[in-house]
């Protein structure tokens, strides 16, 4: 058995229960993850938005295709760590519309929510560049700063402000969920 699949495993099993179970041993898991797994066989770019996503050194890349299908700022404990900045920013794809190639690896984590978020990273850089919402599985998420353009689409919708610094503005005509 691969460590990719006994982390699913592991991570399956624990999710049937209580949504807050404690997958510390999950979480501290990085294995080897074949990014080429999320790219539909039939995708080829065309005339819609096509966009290009990479780690920092360049060695992972998600090709997306269309517009996303929702822009958001989070705003959780868990985004501000991963991101070290107070909010992550986001766009959610739906899966066939991206495609991910080279070598990554996978960390299993559960969100605030309950639910198991499977992030994929550059085993070089470390830079996160697609995950993964278990409840979500027709989706891929990217973090809008991977796409490295000022002109991407404002987030419009603005989750956990509960967690929100202080001195954050957000710009008007947001969704906000707490």
């Amino acid at each position: 058995m691969s460590k990719a699949s006994l982390v699913i495993r592991i991570a399956k099993r624990n999710l049937s229960g209580s949504p807050k179970k404690d997958l510390s041993a999950v979480e501290k898991q990085q294995t080897d993850y074949s990014a080429d797994r999320m790219a539909p066989p039939d995708w080829s770019p065309g005339v819609m938005s096509d966009r290009q996503a990479t780690c920092s050194c360049g060695n992972l890349v998600v090709r997306t295709h269309g517009d996303p299908v929702r822009n958001s700022i989070c705003h959780c404990f868990a985004c501000q760590k991963r991101t070290g900045s107070p909010f992550g920013a986001r766009a959610r794809f739906e899966i066939g519309a991206v495609r991910v190639a080279g070598r990554s690896k996978e960390y299993v984590r559960i969100a605030e929510s309950g639910n198991a978020v499977r992030f994929q990273f550059c085993p070089d850089c470390g830079s996160t560049v697609a995950w993964q919402l278990d409840a979500l599985s027709g989706f891929i998420t990217v973090p809008i700063g991977a796409f490295a353009d000022p002109h991407f689409p404002q987030p419009e919708v603005s989750v956990f402000e509960e967690h929100q610094h202080s001195w954050v503005q957000l710009p008007g005509g947001m969704e906000h969920l707490a």
